[in-house]
C-alpha cells in the first residue's frame, strides 16, 4: 500500500513528503471557444500550445466535472432570504417550485456538469537558486543537511520560511509567465482541501469541507484554558475562525531561522476512507457516506491525423451527462532532448525492421506504423521547435453502485474507441492511477506515457469552456446540449465593482422584453430589491392583476395629457431640492424642444432665466416663463425672451408637453413600492433610425418626456436605500435622441458599481446605445435573434464575436425565447429562458393578440 504523499499545504502551494518537492496550483479561466472562426480556433490552438510547452518539467494538468448540485444551490439561496421581508413567504414558493421543475428535467434528460480546470507544476528550487547565485551559496552554506536530505530523499517534518518565501517566488514568476498565454488564478488553501477531499467521495455528491481546527471540541477546550493568558493571540484567532481548516502548524526556530513544524497527521485526515482494491479493474472508498465506485481508464493511444478544428477529443466531455474527470500527467524535455530522444527511437525501430528482414520475413504492420509515427513527430518538432511532452491521460468516472459505474465506464469507453482511441482499464493499476490524480504528487505508472508534441494535446482544447451565468442567483434558463442550468445574479456585478447593467436586443417578437421582465421579476423577489420600470408601450399594467403574489407592491402610474397630470415631468419636480441638477434639465428641455442653439439669444435669455429663477422660491416652469416675460424693454435679450415665454405657455396647452411645464403646486411622482411602473399615453417615439431633423413635432416631445423619466430614473437610483435597486427602460433608444439623454443613459449604465443598482435596456439594434463608452459599460449582452444582416453584423462586432457565417446563422436563426448571452466573465453561450411558471409566461407577454378563426382569441407566435 501507498501512503498518502501530501505532507502540507499553503496558500497555493503543495508539499510532498520529498525535500524541496513543491507544486504550485492554479485555477485555469476557460477560453472561449465555440464562436471562433476558424483562423481563430487554430490561434487558439497554439497559444495552447505554448502554454504547454512552457508548462514546467513536470506538471499536471486536472480537469474536474462540478455536477450543478441543484439542492445545494436553492439552499444557498433560501438560507440568504430575508424573513423579514415582505415577499420571503412568496420568494421561498418560487425558489421551491423552481428547484422541483429543475429536478424533473433532470430526471428525464440527466445531470449537467460544469467543469473547472487546476494547472500545478513542479517548482524546481535548484533551477531557482541557480538564477539567484547569492541566494543559493547561502542556502549551501547555511542549510548543509537540507541538500543531503534532498539528495536522499529523506522526509522533512518542518519547513523554513524563508524555503516557503522561495517557492512563492517561483510560483508567482511562472503565473507571470504563463498568465500572458492563458489567464490563470491562484488557487486557495480551501481549494487545495476540496481538490483531496473530494477523491474519496467521487460519485456521492458534494463535498464538505472540514471546519477549522479551533471549531473542533479540542480547538474549543484550548480557546478556553488560554482566553486570559493569550487575549491578544485569541482575539486575532477568534476573527479567523469562519475560515475553512488548513493544517495545523507550529512555529519553531531552526538555526536561528523561523520555519513551521508540520504535523504530517493533519493532511492524512484528507484521506478519511477505507480503499478497497480487491474486484481488480473497480477501486472502492468504503466511508460513512457510503462507498464510491471508481474505475481509471487510461488512453494509450490518440489516432493519428485528427482534424482541427473539429476533433476536440477532451472538450467534448462537457457534453456528456456523465462526469468525467482527467487527469494530464505532463513531462517536458527540452527541444534538443527531445529531438535526440525521437532519433533513438527511429534507430531502434530501425533496428526492429532490419532484424526482421534478414529473417526474411514480412515486416508487422506496428513497427511500420512506430516508424511513421516517429518520421511525424520528428518533422512537426523540427518545424515548431517545440519540445516534446511525456504525457499520460488517464479518465477517472465513479458512481455510488457498480451497476451505474459500469454503465458508464462502457459508454465513456464506446465513445473513445469509436474516434479510434485505445482505452486500457488496467487490472492491477487502478490504486496506482488513483495516487497519480492526487494534486502535487509525482508518476506512480508509467506503462501509459504516450511522447506528444504539444500541438496534439492543445488540440484537446481542455482549456475550453461552456459554463454560462453566475453559481449563485436564481434560475434563468438552459444553455447547451444538456440543457445545463444557469444562473444569474445581476448584483454580484456590483459587488465585484462591475456595472450591473445589461442589454437585451433583437428584432420584434424574439422575447427580448419578456425575457427582461423575467429578470426585473426575479431581481426583484430574490434581492430583496426594487425596480423602476419605463413601460412606453403600456405592456405592464396586468401585472396587478395576473402576478397575485406581487399585487400589493406593483405600483402602475399612467401620465395622460389630462389637467390633473400637467406639470408632472416639470424639471423642478424632479429635482425639488436640487436646484442645479433642475435648472440643466430645464435647459436642456427647452434646447430640444425649441431647437436652440447656443449662439442663439433665445439660448442666452434662458441661462438668464435659469439664474434668475436659482435665487427664488416655488420654483417651476411656469415661472421661468414668467421670468422671461418679464424681461425689461431696454434688455437687448427682451424680445427674443418674450417670444419664448410665449411659445411656452402655448405648449403647456398642447397635449403631452403639459406635462413638462408645472406651476409648483405639483407633487412629486412616488416610486416607494417594489415594482414601480411608469406609464405615459400616447408617446409617439420615432422610429430608430429617423433622423432627428426629420422627427416630427409630436416625436421631438415624446423624446424631449425620456429626459426627465430618465431624470427620474437616476434619482432613483440615488436613493440610497441599501437594497438591490433595477431600473428598466423599454425602447430606450429614445433616450440617444439628445445629448443629455445619452449622458443619462451613461450614468444608468455604470452607476452600479457604487450605488448597488443595474439598469437593463432594451432595444432592437447595437445602435440603440448610440456611439461612445456606453457599449462598454455593458455587462450582459442579451442579443435575440435578428432579421437583417447589417444588424446581425453590428451584434456580433457588440458581442466581440468573430463575423462568419456560422455565427450570422446562429443569431439568425435563434428561436424566441433564445439569445445568444455574453455574461460578467465575457464567456457566451446560447441561452433558453426557462420562465418555469404558466402565470408568468401570461403575464410577461408582450406579443398582440390575434383572431383565430371562428373568432377565439389566440396569441401570435
Amino acid at each position: 500500500m501507498y501512503e498518502f504523499p501530501i505532507k502540507y499545504f499553503a496558500d497555493n502551494l503543495i508539499f510532498n513528503h520529498r525535500k524541496n518537492e513543491c507544486w504550485a496550483y492554479f485555477k485555469l479561466e476557460g477560453m472561449n471557444y465555440d464562436f471562433l472562426k476558424e483562423e481563430s480556433k487554430i490561434q487558439a490552438l497554439n497559444t495552447l500550445a505554448i502554454f504547454l510547452a512552457n508548462i514546467g518539467q513536470e506538471a499536471k494538468i486536472h480537469i474536474i466535472p462540478i455536477a450543478q448540485d441543484i439542492d445545494a444551490h436553492f439552499d444557498g439561496i433560501i438560507n440568504e432570504l430575508d424573513k423579514t421581508d415582505p415577499l420571503y413567504n412568496k420568494t421561498l414558493a418560487h425558489a421551491t417550485g423552481t428547484r422541483d421543475h429543475i429536478k424533473a428535467k433532470i430526471k428525464r434528460k440527466g445531470m449537467s456538469n460544469d467543469y473547472n480546470i487546476y494547472v500545478g507544476t513542479k517548482l524546481n528550487i535548484k533551477e531557482y537558486t541557480l538564477q539567484n547565485i547569492k541566494d543559493a551559496f547561502i542556502y549551501l552554506i547555511q542549510h548543509p543537511l537540507n541538500i543531503l536530505e534532498e539528495i536522499i530523499g529523506a522526509k522533512t517534518k518542518s519547513i523554513l520560511d524563508k524555503e516557503i518565501q522561495l517557492f512563492q517566488d517561483l510560483s508567482a514568476e511562472y503565473f507571470k509567465r504563463q498568465n500572458k498565454r492563458i489567464k490563470l488564478t491562484k488557487i486557495s488553501e480551501t481549494t487545495t482541501q476540496w481538490l483531496n477531499r473530494r477523491m474519496f467521495r467521487r460519485g456521492l455528491g458534494e463535498v464538505k469541507l472540514k471546519d477549522n481546527w479551533y471549531k473542533s471540541l479540542q480547538g474549543k477546550l484550548w480557546l478556553k484554558r488560554n482566553r486570559d493568558k493569550r487575549k491578544k493571540n485569541i482575539e486575532a484567532i477568534e476573527k479567523t475562525m469562519n475560515r475553512h481548516w488548513s493544517p495545523y502548524t507550529e512555529r519553531t526556530i531552526k538555526n536561528g531561522e523561523y520555519g513551521r513544524l508540520i504535523d504530517t497527521d493533519q493532511a492524512l485526515t484528507l484521506s478519511e476512507g477505507v480503499i478497497d482494491v480487491s474486484e481488480g479493474r473497480t477501486l472502492k472508498v468504503h466511508h460513512e457516506e457510503g462507498i464510491s465506485n471508481q474505475a481509471f481508464l487510461s488512453i494509450s493511444h490518440i489516432p493519428d491525423g485528427i482534424l482541427f478544428p473539429g476533433s476536440e477529443w477532451l472538450l467534448v466531455l462537457q457534453d456528456f451527462t456523465i462526469q468525467t474527470e482527467v487527469c494530464i500527467h505532463i513531462e517536458t524535455n527540452e527541444h534538443k532532448e527531445s529531438i535526440r530522444s525521437v532519433g533513438k527511437q527511429k534507430r531502434d525501430i530501425q533496428g526492429q525492421i532490419e532484424h526482421v528482414s534478414n529473417s526474411e520475413e514480412e515486416v508487422p504492420d506496428d513497427i511500420l506504423e512506430a516508424k511513421e509515427n516517429a518520421n511525424l513527430l520528428e518533422a512537426e518538432l523540427k518545424a515548431t521547435r517545440a519540445p516534446i511532452t511525456r504525457a499520460s491521460i488517464t479518465i477517472c468516472i465513479a458512481a455510488d453502485t457498480k451497476e451505474t459505474l459500469e454503465d458508464r465506464v462502457a459508454f465513456v469507453k464506446e465513445f473513445y474507441e469509436d474516434q479510434n482511441f485505445l482505452i486500457e482499464r488496467s487490472y492491477s493499476d487502478q490504486l496506482k492511477l488513483f495516487m497519480e490524480f492526487i494534486p502535487g504528487t509525482g508518476r506512480y505508472v508509467t506503462d501509459y506515457i504516450q511522447p506528444l508534441p504539444p500541438r496534439t494535446l492543445a488540440g484537446s482544447m481542455f482549456a475550453a469552456t461552456r459554463q454560462l451565468g453566475d453559481n449563485i442567483g436564481p434560475y434563468i434558463g438552459t444553455t447547451g446540449a444538456v440543457e445545463k442550468s444557469v444562473y444569474l445574479d445581476m448584483g454580484r456585478a456590483c459587488l465585484l465593482n462591475r456595472s450591473a447593467s445589461a442589454f437585451f436586443f433583437g428584432t420584434l417578437g424574439g422575447g427580448k422584453s419578456f425575457n427582461a421582465n423575467l429578470m426585473a421579476y426575479l431581481n426583484v423577489i430574490y434581492g430583496c430589491g426594487k425596480a423602476l420600470i419605463f413601460d412606453p408601450k403600456a405592456e405592464r399594467a396586468k401585472w396587478l392583476h395576473l402576478l397575485p403574489e406581487l399585487k400589493d407592491y406593483i405600483n402602475v402610474i399612467t401620465l395622460s395629457p389630462s389637467i390633473e397630470d400637467k406639470g408632472k415631468l416639470d424639471p423642478y419636480i424632479v429635482y425639488k431640492g436640487d436646484v442645479e441638477a433642475a435648472s440643466e434639465l430645464a435647459t436642456n428641455i427647452l434646447s430640444e424642444v425649441f431647437k436652440l442653439n447656443p449662439n442663439d439669444d433665445e439660448y442666452t435669455a434662458v441661462l438668464e432665466a435659469v439664474n434668475q429663477l436659482k435665487k427664488l422660491e416655488g420654483r417651476c416652469m411656469i415661472k421661468l416663463a414668467e421670468i422671461l416675460g418679464g424681461f425689461p424693454e431696454s434688455d437687448e435679450l427682451a424680445a427674443p425672451a418674450r417670444k419664448l415665454a410665449r411659445r411656452i405657455r402655448l405648449l403647456r396647452e398642447n397635449g403631452m408637453a403639459g406635462l413638462l411645464f408645472g406651476d409648483g403646486t405639483e407633487e412629486a411622482l412616488s416610486f416607494k413600492n417594489k415594482i414601480n411602473i411608469l406609464q405615459i399615453q400616447n408617446l409617439a417615439l420615432p422610429k430608430a433610425d429617423t433622423k432627428k431633423e426629420d422627427f416630427t413635432q409630436e416625436e421631438v416631445i415624446s423624446t424631449v418626456l425620456m429626459l426627465p423619466i430618465a431624470s427620474f430614473a437616476k434619482k432613483y437610483a440615488m436613493s440610497g436605500e441599501p437594497c438591490f435597486k433595477l431600473v428598466l427602460f423599454d425602447e430606450s433608444w429614445g433616450l440617444k435622441a439628445t445629448t443629455m439623454g445619452l449622458k443619462l443613459m451613461d450614468f444608468l449604465a455604470r452607476m452600479g458599481r457604487s450605488l448597488y443598482g443595474g439598469c437593463i435596456f432594451i432595444g432592437h439594434s447595437v445602435d440603440d446605445l448610440g456611439e461612445g463608452g456606453i457599449k462598454n459599460a455593458i455587462s450582459y449582452k442579451f442579443c435575440f435573434r435578428m432579421a437583417e444582416r447589417e444588424e446581425t453584423i453590428k451584434a456580433l462586432k457588440f458581442m466581440k464575436l468573430e463575423v462568419t457565417d456560422e455565427n450570422i446563422q446562429e443569431i439568425e436563426t435563434l428561436q424566441d425565447g433564445e439569445c445568444l448571452f455574453q455574461d460578467l466573465d465575457g464567456r457566451i453561450g446560447r441561452l433558453k429562458f426557462d420562465v418555469v411558471f404558466e402565470h408568468l409566461l401570461e403575464a410577461f407577454k408582450t406579443t398582440p393578440k390575434k383572431k383565430k378563426a371562428g373568432g377565439e382569441n389566440g396569441v401570435s407566435a
